[in-house]
């Protein structure tokens, strides 16, 4: 009980004495150099940052004769630490003299200006030694820097691990939201970019140190620094007419702010949607959680889209995004930080398709050719507040507002009979954080976090089906109208106790939850409601949840990890009531040695309750030709698999070379599947529970600099083996199994000469057997690009792309980049598509199901467009 005294009052008996000093280096004074004060145990009694004149000032609490240890540090100059005896004098005046520092790092020389410089747990790499003048945002400056990566979706993973966060000059502005900044901010901006490992925002948890994130800070060229900059993008087609690019930055970065204000404007296949997410659940036993929960979405309309091209090959949209960020410091101990933003995508798609369902007694075929319509907002805000009381006391407060309506008009010829589709959706989330970590004594913290939110969301379909008529027996062109809402409200609070000591760190912690979700479904065929297709059904859950966390060092390098949630849910429906315990327990050992690399084995076991859509007794209408219902008046089963990992991760001292192997089996008890009848016209599913399957996964990457000829390289192979338990028109269950496999090679050069190049060779396969037959799919493609600098305001670059599917595709691209000497405007013409490829079919066989797909593809179009930098 004393500690939860804590998140509201803090008492002090010590004394409070002030430390201050100015630190320099030959006569020059260091900004932003790391001030830690230590008692005699090295526990720490406060920090601070020297500002821009070299000046520090920390209060501390602590008694008269106390022994502490003041130390000083600052990338590219020697620590420095001096202990003195406190007296009974409340101003102890400091100063530090640092020694510049230069080393051997495995043969990387830390010099003044140098292309990859380490210091402890930061890596920097100065960008103009890996770009070629070509990359237009921050996300293209990124793909090039030697130990990052980033996904199809746009997640970037630094050293092997997705990033925590996207820092700009060490502050926070898009929280998860990073890819607004790294796929829109001018990548001509950066001057380095930064890997921060054992990243960790909350001060007082990082006095504990062991945090396994990464984070990547962007450090802007010294020029850009306390001035408004930016640019202005202005483009239009030059060969076809419809094509467009406009965009704007503007941005001010100082020490005590920093405000972006991005926007774009494009109709080449870019989503503006797509750079943002709906929600960041997030659960660390160790650090701080996250909780964020989204209702569940009912219809679905399928797009069409090809996801074997890129977007800017096949997508036909229009695309608009505007976001404007910033992150003050209010006073040196309290910061604000916001983002607001607004994204609309209008997308027109057309495709055709065949579909054969080889299921008993004989194969089901059909067409489908659609003239799909999309318009897709996405607005929000979030703002966030941090404030440090003082050493021992850290509040931060997130709260987080999304509004997502969304249009869909689908007229689709279905085998030979015409039908329309219209769906209207708005989805609301509101999400609020709250969260204080105290510093008790030693190395013991307390975290509170008080949550609660709401998602809510609404779906109105319009069809009109002759398929659908006929099934409910009504004229062929009367109209069915589905209406849909979908809302679940939360709250809670959880307090966790994180204790370490030299060789063990514990934690325990306890979590209260209350939850209601709402599930109600209008049916209206012919304007009369149909009470055999609605639902209207309530769930409330009510939650205690104990945490304990154990972590013990055999030795530096041999550690156990022992980590267990008990879940106790009471669960209440309009069909029944009961009361669950679930367990979750995560239990490994890691050997971590610097000379062999990092092993771990893991096993796991899971218990979770299936989602509450398995409690929906009556049909619902999920596409224009689907139903799909849960079990009728039983209660839920507690689904559970467990697994057991081994795997290994090894990084040289700089990011020139790792390899990374894991290996993981998992068997699933009893699971979460679907009996599926398929007839001419419809496709039903039934909610079903019956005993899982199991599988293998095996990844391997191997990422090396290879110095001799200047080249980052990768290797990487993903292997995934399942079986699981499958029915579609049949009266039992038999296991289905498929192996997927991935093969990826890449390569670029960072060659001193005018010519550069990079490739990627991807293949993709997939083997499935079920019953007596058995297919595969072969996708391979391979991405090449060469840059040429004429000169040094000319630079031309050649982009092609080869597919090789049921037939061969080649895309090939061109870019040319005119950048005047001391001008502040540059020139870029865009030649897409070079080859005019204007179709594109596939056909692949899955499971039970082989389809025949056909989309157009985006013209041959040039586009100029002028930038002006300021």
């Amino acid at each position: 009980m004393k500690y939860f005294l804590f998140f509201l009052t803090t008492f002090c008996f010590s004394q409070q004495h002030t430390i201050t000093g100015t630190i320099t280096s030959n006569n020059r004074s260091i900004d932003n150099a790391s001030v830690v004060v230590l008692d005699d145990s090295e526990n720490m009694l406060g920090y601070t940052y020297s500002n821009n004149l070299g000046i520090y000032s920390i209060p501390i609490n602590s008694k008269v004769n106390e022994k502490i240890t003041i130390s000083v540090s600052s990338l590219g100059y020697k620590k420095k630490e001096i202990t003195i005896i406190l007296s009974d004098k409340t101003l102890i005046k400091q100063s530090f003299e640092l020694e510049e520092k230069a080393e051997v790092l495995n043969e990387v020389v830390l010099k003044t200006d140098q292309k990859i410089k380490i210091d402890s747990d930061t890596i920097t790499i100065k960008t103009k030694y890996f770009t070629n003048d070509t990359e237009q945002t921050v996300e293209d400056v990124l793909k090039r820097i030697p130990g990052i990566e980033i996904e199809e979706d746009g997640t970037i993973k630094a050293n092997g691990k997705r990033i925590e966060k996207l820092l700009l000059e060490g502050d926070d502005l898009f929280d998860k939201d990073y890819k607004l900044l790294s796929k829109n901010l001018d990548g001509k901006v950066l001057d380095a970019v930064q890997i921060l490992k054992n990243f960790e925002d909350n001060p007082i948890l990082k006095q504990l140190g062991d945090s396994k994130s990464v984070a990547v800070n962007l450090k802007l060229k010294k020029n850009l620094l306390n001035i408004w900059f930016g640019n202005l993008t202005l483009g239009a087609g030059v060969v076809s007419e419809n094509r467009w690019k406009e965009s704007l930055n503007i941005g001010l970065i100082r020490k005590k702010i920093k405000l972006l204000n991005l926007a774009d404007y494009n109709n080449s296949g870019i989503k503006a949607s797509s750079q943002i997410s709906k929600s960041f659940p997030s659960y660390d036993i160790y650090r701080q959680d996250r909780y964020e929960k989204e209702a569940r979405s009912v219809f679905y309309s399928n797009s069409g889209e090809n996801t074997t091209f890129s977007n800017t090959q096949s997508i036909f949209n229009d695309a608009f995004f505007n976001t404007l960020a910033f992150n003050t410091k209010l006073k040196s101990n309290f910061s604000l930080r916001s983002v607001s933003y607004f994204a609309l995508d209008e997308q027109i798609q057309n495709s055709l398709s065949t579909t054969a369902y080889l299921v008993e007694p004989s194969p089901i075929f059909n067409s489908e050719q659609k003239n799909y319509a999309l318009q897709n907002k996405k607005i929000g805000s979030e703002i966030e507040l941090k404030y440090s009381l003082n050493t021992k006391n850290y509040f931060t407060a997130n709260i987080i507002f999304k509004n997502n309506p969304r249009r869909i008009n689908d007229n689709i010829l279905f085998n030979s009979d015409f039908v329309d589709v219209a769906s209207k959706n708005n989805n609301y989330s509101f999400y609020n954080h709250l969260y204080h970590t105290y510093k008790i004594k030693g190395n013991k913290v307390l975290v509170n976090y008080l949550y609660f939110g709401t998602d809510q969301l609404s779906e109105k379909n319009k069809i009109v089906s002759p398929y659908l008529n006929e099934f409910f027996n009504i004229d062929s062109q009367a109209l069915i109208k589905e209406k849909i809402t979908n809302t679940i409200t939360y709250n809670g609070i959880k307090s966790k106790l994180i204790s370490k000591y030299k060789k063990i760190e514990h934690v325990i912690g306890a979590k209260i939850e209350s939850s209601i979700e709402k599930n109600n479904t209008d049916f209206l065929v012919n304007n009369t409601q149909n009470t055999e297709y609605k639902n209207n059904l309530h769930f409330k859950q009510n939650s205690i949840s104990l945490d304990n966390g154990f972590k013990y060092e055999f030795t530096d390098d041999f550690k156990l990890d022992s980590q267990i949630t008990l879940d106790f849910n009471a669960f209440k429906s309009d069909n029944f009531s009961k009361l669950y315990t679930l367990l979750n327990s995560h239990n490994g050992l890691n050997y971590d040695s610097k000379k062999t690399g990092s092993f771990n084995l893991y096993h796991s076991f899971n218990q979770t309750l299936p989602q509450t859509s398995a409690l929906i007794n009556n049909y619902q209408l999920v596409s224009y030709r689907s139903f799909s219902k849960g079990i009728l008046n039983e209660e839920l089963p507690v689904l559970n698999s467990q697994s057991i990992t081994l795997s290994h991760y090894y990084s040289g001292s700089s990011i020139r070379y790792s390899t990374s192997t894991s290996l993981s089996y998992t068997k699933s008890g009893k699971i979460n599947a679907s009996e599926t009848t398929i007839t001419n016209n419809f496709i039903f599913n039934n909610t079903a529970f019956v005993a899982g399957g199991d599988s293998y996964r095996f990844n391997f990457k191997l990422m090396n600099f290879i110095r001799k000829i200047q080249m980052a390289t990768k290797l990487e192979t993903q292997q995934t083996w399942v079986s699981a338990p499958i029915k579609v028109n049949a009266n039992d269950f038999v296991d289905i199994n498929t192996l997927f496999s991935t093969y990826i090679v890449s390569g670029t050069t960072y060659l001193e000469k005018p010519y550069n190049f990079d490739f990627t060779i991807t293949q993709n396969r997939s083997y499935t057997t079920y019953n007596d037959s058995k297919s595969s799919n072969v996708v391979t493609k391979a991405n090449c690009a060469v840059n040429y600098k004429l000169n040094e305001t000319f630079i031309m670059e050649l982009k092609s792309d080869f597919y090789w599917l049921d037939q061969n595709y080649t895309f090939l691209n061109a870019e040319l980049n005119y950048t005047p000497k001391k001008s502040k405007f540059s020139y870029r013409m865009v030649l897409n598509n070079l080859f005019n490829e204007n179709e594109f079919k596939i056909s692949s066989l899955n499971d039970y199901t082989k389809t025949t797909r056909s989309i157009p593809l985006i013209e041959r179009y040039a586009l100029l467009t002028v930038r002006y930098r300021f």
